[in-house]
């Protein structure tokens, strides 16, 4: 949950709505402070590689003369020459109280115009977008004593600035690593091996942080979503499926300078009492993994294990619709409660609506993420 001062319910009367202000910069020169949006949204996603996305409706004109329209001019506040839009957005209490919590940076991509219309929507994404546009001229190789915090920050080139979690593990990165031109599958790949997970922050910061653990019934949440009355679930809806599950990760590494046999490791779920163990009715199902970044059978033992513990999660997703609470953030531990029955995931989506009193979207899972090495 994003840090607040003052504690919103998550009961809050249909009275209550969404309030934003939307400033301009470029070049970390403030454009407009108070831009004059009509209405728009905020996409979140956590698995995508740009998590968010916002869409604003702008007024053209405004009584005192401004021209919101940018026209031809790439200095305009709303062109789409390297402005970035920061966004607050908070709840509004009809009694005047409020606080705006920050949602962030987005990079403009676009603006679209209608002549007969009297307003232009106005597109931006993750700064992430700059990382995915600057790829790199060749291929590259890590220096030879560089760790994987270093290599991480070295692969952010200066496009952002990095901060990386404390807590993360300290290990030198292989040498032999051969990094293609996708700069954000690098980072990918970089923090896959490292336990680990990127990601653009609201400061605009590349960061890394620990991968998510599975979250069971006994995970603490910092979310809870209630029906009735006096709750706040508009909808509810429930999906559990087979095919995210694994039970088995064979996790392969890089040969050597000798061309040894490359390294491999393999974790299965063998307890007796796993409705989805290796040898069970469930059946056979094995993930596979590779990283140019393991170089040791120990590696990929610790790698293969950790990759099991995620993979092998039952998984359930279950979208929901609520009452909006801008407080609410990507990775939130969510419990659900309607007619009785509980269930505990992770925020992995949102789209929280603009000065609207309309319902907030959410998707609560605990599903591993659906992908697989080749």
């Amino acid at each position: 949950m994003r840090p607040t001062s003052l504690t919103w319910p998550h009961v809050i009367p249909a009275a209550h709505h969404v309030a934003a202000t939307v400033e301009s910069w470029r070049s970390g020169v403030r454009l407009a402070d108070r831009i004059p949006i009509v209405s728009g949204s905020i996409t979140y996603d956590d698995t995508a590689t740009l998590r968010r996305r916002v869409t604003l409706t702008v007024a053209a004109r405004t009584p005192d003369g401004t021209v919101w329209d940018p026209g031809s001019n790439p200095a305009h506040p709303l062109a789409a020459y390297g402005q970035r839009l920061h966004i607050r957005a908070g709840i509004h209490h009809p009694a005047g109280q409020s606080e705006l919590l920050d949602h962030g940076w987005y990079l403009i991509t676009g603006w679209e115009r209608a002549e007969d219309e009297g307003a232009l929507t106005v597109t931006g994404v993750d700064l992430a977008q700059l990382l995915a546009d600057a790829r790199h001229y060749r291929t590259e190789t890590p220096a030879k004593n560089n760790t994987y915090a270093t290599e991480f920050t070295r692969l952010a080139d200066n496009i952002l600035p990095t901060v990386i979690d404390s807590h993360l593990p300290s290990r030198k990165v292989n040498a032999l690593t051969v990094w293609d031109r996708d700069r954000t599958r690098n980072l990918d790949d970089l923090c896959d091996a490292w336990g680990a997970r990127w990601y653009v922050d609201d400061q605009g910061q590349l960061a890394a942080a620990p991968a998510y653990a599975p979250v069971t019934a006994a995970t603490p949440y910092q979310l809870r979503l209630v029906s009735g009355r006096n709750g706040t679930v508009v909808t509810r809806q429930r999906t559990g499926e087979r095919g995210r599950l694994y039970n088995a990760v064979i996790a392969t590494g890089k040969a050597g300078e000798n061309q040894e046999p490359a390294p491999y490791a393999v974790a299965e779920i063998t307890d007796p009492l796993s409705p989805i163990r290796v040898g069970g009715p469930w059946g056979r199902r094995p993930r596979f993994y590779q990283s140019d970044m393991l170089t040791t059978s120990a590696d990929c033992l610790a790698t293969a294990r950790q990759l099991l513990v995620s993979a092998s999660a039952i998984s359930r997703t279950e979208p929901i619709q609520c009452v909006p609470d801008p407080a609410v953030e990507l990775g939130d531990v969510a419990e659900v409660v309607t007619d009785g029955t509980a269930f505990r995931g992770r925020v992995t989506s949102l789209t929280l609506p603009l000065l609207a009193s309309g319902p907030m979207s959410l998707t609560i899972t605990n599903a591993p993420k659906d992908e697989e090495s080749p």
